[in-house]
Protein backbone atom coordinates (compact mmCIF):
# COMPACT_ATOMS: atom_id res chain seq x y z
CA UNK A 1 0.00 0.00 0.00
CA UNK A 2 1.29 3.40 -1.09
CA UNK A 3 1.83 6.51 1.33
CA UNK A 4 -0.81 8.20 -0.27
CA UNK A 5 -3.47 5.33 -0.39
CA UNK A 6 -2.24 5.31 3.35
CA UNK A 7 -2.82 9.09 4.21
CA UNK A 8 -6.00 8.77 2.27
CA UNK A 9 -7.54 6.03 3.80
CA UNK A 10 -6.27 7.97 7.70
CA UNK A 11 -8.43 10.69 6.74
CA UNK A 12 -11.64 8.99 5.91
CA UNK A 13 -10.99 7.00 9.19
CA UNK A 14 -10.76 10.70 10.93
CA UNK A 15 -14.02 11.79 9.35
CA UNK A 16 -15.83 9.81 10.68
CA UNK A 17 -14.50 9.62 14.14
CA UNK A 18 -16.92 12.38 15.57
CA UNK A 19 -19.72 10.35 14.16
CA UNK A 20 -18.77 7.19 15.85
CA UNK A 21 -18.16 8.67 19.07
CA UNK A 22 -21.71 10.75 19.33
CA UNK A 23 -23.43 7.47 18.36
CA UNK A 24 -21.49 5.68 21.18
CA UNK A 25 -22.41 8.06 23.67
CA UNK A 26 -25.84 8.77 22.61
CA UNK A 27 -26.43 5.23 23.05
CA UNK A 28 -24.76 4.91 26.56
CA UNK A 29 -27.13 7.91 27.07
CA UNK A 30 -30.21 5.87 25.95
CA UNK A 31 -28.78 3.00 28.04
CA UNK A 32 -28.88 4.82 31.10
CA UNK A 33 -32.00 5.82 30.71
CA UNK A 34 -33.58 2.60 30.10
CA UNK A 35 -31.91 1.69 34.19
CA UNK A 36 -34.15 5.02 34.84
CA UNK A 37 -36.96 3.94 33.10
CA UNK A 38 -36.34 0.13 34.65
CA UNK A 39 -36.37 1.86 38.38
CA UNK A 40 -39.79 3.75 37.22
CA UNK A 41 -41.57 0.85 36.37
CA UNK A 42 -40.76 -0.83 39.59
CA UNK A 43 -41.68 1.88 41.75
CA UNK A 44 -45.51 1.53 40.81
CA UNK A 45 -46.77 5.16 41.67
CA UNK A 46 -47.55 7.12 38.68
CA UNK A 47 -49.99 9.72 40.18
CA UNK A 48 -50.11 12.28 37.73
CA UNK A 49 -50.68 9.67 34.89
CA UNK A 50 -53.23 7.76 36.93
CA UNK A 51 -55.13 11.56 36.46
CA UNK A 52 -54.12 11.64 32.83
CA UNK A 53 -55.54 8.03 32.16
CA UNK A 54 -58.39 8.44 34.50
CA UNK A 55 -60.04 12.01 33.41
CA UNK A 56 -59.41 10.74 29.82
CA UNK A 57 -61.55 7.32 30.60
CA UNK A 58 -64.17 10.31 32.52
CA UNK A 59 -64.52 12.15 29.19
CA UNK A 60 -65.39 9.40 26.84
CA UNK A 61 -67.96 8.50 29.55
CA UNK A 62 -69.49 11.91 29.12
CA UNK A 63 -68.49 12.85 32.72
CA UNK A 64 -66.35 15.57 33.99
CA UNK A 65 -62.85 14.64 35.37
CA UNK A 66 -63.74 17.70 37.60
CA UNK A 67 -66.52 15.86 39.56
CA UNK A 68 -64.09 14.37 42.47
CA UNK A 69 -66.39 11.74 43.38
CA UNK A 70 -67.28 10.45 40.28
CA UNK A 71 -63.45 10.20 38.95
CA UNK A 72 -62.76 8.73 42.00
CA UNK A 73 -65.11 5.96 41.47
CA UNK A 74 -63.63 5.74 37.97
CA UNK A 75 -60.22 4.96 38.96
CA UNK A 76 -60.96 2.35 41.33
CA UNK A 77 -62.73 0.58 38.28
CA UNK A 78 -60.02 1.22 35.90
CA UNK A 79 -57.66 0.03 38.51
CA UNK A 80 -55.35 2.51 38.31
CA UNK A 81 -51.85 2.09 40.76
CA UNK A 82 -53.19 5.51 42.82
CA UNK A 83 -56.45 4.66 43.03
CA UNK A 84 -56.67 5.19 46.87
CA UNK A 85 -55.04 8.19 46.37
CA UNK A 86 -56.30 10.55 43.40
CA UNK A 87 -59.45 12.30 43.47
CA UNK A 88 -59.56 12.55 47.05
CA UNK A 89 -59.19 16.18 47.58
CA UNK A 90 -58.96 19.22 45.29
CA UNK A 91 -54.72 18.76 45.15
CA UNK A 92 -54.83 15.34 44.23
CA UNK A 93 -57.05 15.94 41.52
CA UNK A 94 -56.71 16.39 37.50
CA UNK A 95 -55.89 19.95 37.06
CA UNK A 96 -55.18 20.40 33.26
CA UNK A 97 -57.45 21.64 30.96
CA UNK A 98 -59.95 19.53 29.25
CA UNK A 99 -58.28 19.03 25.45
CA UNK A 100 -55.37 17.44 27.26
CA UNK A 101 -57.29 14.45 28.06
CA UNK A 102 -58.11 14.06 24.47
CA UNK A 103 -55.17 14.42 23.61
CA UNK A 104 -54.12 11.31 26.42
CA UNK A 105 -57.24 9.19 24.79
CA UNK A 106 -55.05 7.21 22.21
CA UNK A 107 -53.19 6.09 25.70
CA UNK A 108 -56.40 5.76 27.87
CA UNK A 109 -57.87 3.18 25.26
CA UNK A 110 -54.82 0.80 25.90
CA UNK A 111 -54.63 -1.52 29.11
CA UNK A 112 -53.15 0.30 31.60
CA UNK A 113 -50.71 -1.93 32.61
CA UNK A 114 -49.44 -0.81 28.66
CA UNK A 115 -50.69 2.86 28.49
CA UNK A 116 -48.13 3.08 31.02
CA UNK A 117 -45.38 1.73 29.30
CA UNK A 118 -46.16 3.19 25.90
CA UNK A 119 -46.24 7.15 28.15
CA UNK A 120 -42.72 6.04 29.78
CA UNK A 121 -41.64 5.76 26.22
CA UNK A 122 -42.79 8.53 24.72
CA UNK A 123 -41.10 10.76 27.56
CA UNK A 124 -38.24 9.20 26.62
CA UNK A 125 -37.90 10.00 23.02
CA UNK A 126 -39.44 13.90 24.26
CA UNK A 127 -36.19 14.07 25.77
CA UNK A 128 -34.08 12.99 23.60
CA UNK A 129 -35.45 14.62 20.42
CA UNK A 130 -35.46 18.19 22.91
CA UNK A 131 -31.70 17.75 23.27
CA UNK A 132 -31.69 17.82 18.93
CA UNK A 133 -34.25 20.48 19.36
CA UNK A 134 -32.18 22.95 21.54
CA UNK A 135 -29.01 22.42 19.23
CA UNK A 136 -30.90 22.58 16.12
CA UNK A 137 -32.30 26.26 16.76
CA UNK A 138 -28.77 27.34 17.19
CA UNK A 139 -28.23 26.79 14.08
CA UNK A 140 -24.48 26.04 14.55
CA UNK A 141 -22.17 24.79 11.24
CA UNK A 142 -19.59 22.52 13.03
CA UNK A 143 -20.81 19.35 13.38
CA UNK A 144 -18.04 18.35 16.14
CA UNK A 145 -19.51 21.54 18.42
CA UNK A 146 -23.25 20.44 16.99
CA UNK A 147 -22.70 17.06 19.03
CA UNK A 148 -20.77 17.91 21.42
CA UNK A 149 -23.98 20.27 22.31
CA UNK A 150 -26.06 17.47 21.85
CA UNK A 151 -24.55 15.01 24.09
CA UNK A 152 -23.92 17.55 27.31
CA UNK A 153 -27.91 18.49 26.30
CA UNK A 154 -28.96 15.20 26.10
CA UNK A 155 -26.98 13.98 29.71
CA UNK A 156 -28.00 17.18 30.74
CA UNK A 157 -31.77 16.04 30.77
CA UNK A 158 -31.11 12.34 31.19
CA UNK A 159 -29.71 12.95 34.53
CA UNK A 160 -32.15 15.96 35.73
CA UNK A 161 -33.58 15.01 38.89
CA UNK A 162 -36.47 17.25 37.55
CA UNK A 163 -36.52 14.53 34.63
CA UNK A 164 -36.80 11.59 36.82
CA UNK A 165 -39.04 13.22 39.09
CA UNK A 166 -41.33 13.92 35.91
CA UNK A 167 -40.77 10.36 34.94
CA UNK A 168 -41.68 8.85 38.07
CA UNK A 169 -44.64 10.11 38.69
CA UNK A 170 -45.84 10.41 35.00
CA UNK A 171 -46.04 14.48 34.68
CA UNK A 172 -46.77 15.53 30.98
CA UNK A 173 -43.77 18.51 31.98
CA UNK A 174 -41.16 16.63 29.52
CA UNK A 175 -43.73 16.83 26.57
CA UNK A 176 -44.34 20.45 27.35
CA UNK A 177 -40.33 20.93 27.18
CA UNK A 178 -40.60 18.80 23.76
CA UNK A 179 -42.64 21.37 22.18
CA UNK A 180 -41.00 24.49 23.55
CA UNK A 181 -38.07 23.46 22.15
CA UNK A 182 -39.60 22.30 19.05
CA UNK A 183 -41.35 25.73 18.42
CA UNK A 184 -38.31 27.39 18.91
CA UNK A 185 -36.89 25.22 16.50
CA UNK A 186 -39.54 25.95 14.01
CA UNK A 187 -39.41 30.12 14.57
CA UNK A 188 -35.48 29.61 13.84
CA UNK A 189 -34.83 27.36 10.99
CA UNK A 190 -38.03 27.30 8.39
CA UNK A 191 -39.58 30.79 6.50
CA UNK A 192 -42.66 30.50 7.56
CA UNK A 193 -42.70 30.72 11.26
CA UNK A 194 -46.67 30.28 11.07
CA UNK A 195 -45.72 26.36 12.27
CA UNK A 196 -44.39 27.03 15.20
CA UNK A 197 -48.20 28.06 16.71
CA UNK A 198 -49.07 24.72 16.39
CA UNK A 199 -46.39 23.36 19.21
CA UNK A 200 -47.38 26.40 21.04
CA UNK A 201 -50.76 25.80 21.33
CA UNK A 202 -50.19 22.19 22.01
CA UNK A 203 -47.85 23.47 24.69
CA UNK A 204 -51.04 26.13 26.18
CA UNK A 205 -52.73 22.49 26.35
CA UNK A 206 -50.45 20.92 28.46
CA UNK A 207 -50.00 23.51 30.75
CA UNK A 208 -51.13 27.06 30.78
CA UNK A 209 -47.52 28.53 31.24
CA UNK A 210 -46.67 27.36 27.70
CA UNK A 211 -48.58 30.57 27.09
CA UNK A 212 -45.42 32.51 27.88
CA UNK A 213 -44.61 31.34 24.08
CA UNK A 214 -47.92 33.80 23.02
CA UNK A 215 -46.06 37.02 24.64
CA UNK A 216 -42.89 36.24 23.32
CA UNK A 217 -44.49 36.06 19.47
CA UNK A 218 -46.45 39.18 20.46
CA UNK A 219 -42.76 41.01 21.71
CA UNK A 220 -40.94 39.90 18.68
CA UNK A 221 -44.37 41.20 16.77
CA UNK A 222 -44.90 38.12 15.01
CA UNK A 223 -48.41 37.38 14.30
CA UNK A 224 -48.35 34.51 12.35
CA UNK A 225 -47.84 31.82 14.93
CA UNK A 226 -50.34 33.59 17.11
CA UNK A 227 -52.92 33.48 14.43
CA UNK A 228 -52.47 29.74 13.78
CA UNK A 229 -51.99 28.86 17.51
CA UNK A 230 -55.34 30.56 18.16
CA UNK A 231 -57.23 28.29 15.40
CA UNK A 232 -55.10 25.30 16.90
CA UNK A 233 -56.87 26.02 20.50
CA UNK A 234 -60.25 27.29 18.96
CA UNK A 235 -60.35 23.62 16.89
CA UNK A 236 -59.09 21.85 19.82
CA UNK A 237 -62.12 23.15 21.86
CA UNK A 238 -64.71 22.93 19.61
CA UNK A 239 -63.47 19.03 19.14
CA UNK A 240 -63.05 18.77 23.25
CA UNK A 241 -67.26 19.58 23.81
CA UNK A 242 -68.37 17.19 20.73
CA UNK A 243 -65.95 14.18 22.15
CA UNK A 244 -66.97 15.32 25.87
CA UNK A 245 -70.55 15.60 24.94
CA UNK A 246 -71.00 18.30 28.53
CA UNK A 247 -71.41 21.72 27.33
CA UNK A 248 -70.75 22.83 30.69
CA UNK A 249 -66.86 21.32 31.06
CA UNK A 250 -64.93 24.72 30.51
CA UNK A 251 -67.09 26.07 33.11
CA UNK A 252 -66.34 22.96 35.24
CA UNK A 253 -62.69 23.44 34.59
CA UNK A 254 -62.72 27.18 35.69
CA UNK A 255 -64.96 26.58 39.09
CA UNK A 256 -61.95 23.79 39.89
CA UNK A 257 -59.24 26.07 39.50
CA UNK A 258 -61.14 29.04 41.46
CA UNK A 259 -62.02 26.48 43.97
CA UNK A 260 -58.07 25.62 44.49
CA UNK A 261 -56.97 29.18 46.08
CA UNK A 262 -58.43 28.35 48.77
CA UNK A 263 -56.40 25.26 49.50
CA UNK A 264 -53.74 26.02 52.34
CA UNK A 265 -51.25 22.94 50.54
CA UNK A 266 -49.99 25.04 47.89
CA UNK A 267 -46.68 25.44 49.22
CA UNK A 268 -45.92 21.34 48.41
CA UNK A 269 -45.65 21.09 44.38
CA UNK A 270 -43.34 22.76 41.89
CA UNK A 271 -46.27 24.79 40.26
CA UNK A 272 -45.80 28.54 39.89
CA UNK A 273 -48.25 29.54 42.61
CA UNK A 274 -46.05 27.39 44.97
CA UNK A 275 -42.90 28.97 43.74
CA UNK A 276 -44.39 32.28 44.58
CA UNK A 277 -46.10 31.40 47.47
CA UNK A 278 -43.12 30.18 48.97
CA UNK A 279 -42.33 34.15 49.01
CA UNK A 280 -45.13 35.74 50.04
CA UNK A 281 -47.67 32.97 52.15
CA UNK A 282 -51.19 31.83 51.60
CA UNK A 283 -52.20 32.49 48.06
CA UNK A 284 -55.93 33.46 49.21
CA UNK A 285 -54.67 35.84 51.75
CA UNK A 286 -51.90 37.82 49.19
CA UNK A 287 -52.45 36.89 46.16
CA UNK A 288 -55.57 35.37 43.93
CA UNK A 289 -53.64 32.37 42.84
CA UNK A 290 -56.90 31.00 41.21
CA UNK A 291 -54.65 31.29 37.43
CA UNK A 292 -50.73 30.55 38.85
CA UNK A 293 -52.04 26.90 40.47
CA UNK A 294 -52.59 25.09 37.18
CA UNK A 295 -49.20 26.12 35.79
Amino acid sequence: MSKSTRIIIDNKIKKYIPHILFIILLALGIFFLIRIDLSVIDSHKWADFDLYYTASNVLEQGGSPYDLEYSAEMAKTLGVSESNEIFNGIMNSYTAAPDFAILFYPLSSLKYEHAVIFWLVLNNIFLILSSFLIVGALNIKSTTKKYILIILAAYTSIFSYSSFTNLRIGNNSIFLFFLICLTFYLLKRTRNNVWAGIPAALAVIAKPIGGILFIIFALRKQIKPIISGVVVLVISAGFTLLFARNPKLYSHYIKHILAMSSDNHIFVDSSLCSFFARFTGYGPFFLDFSILKII
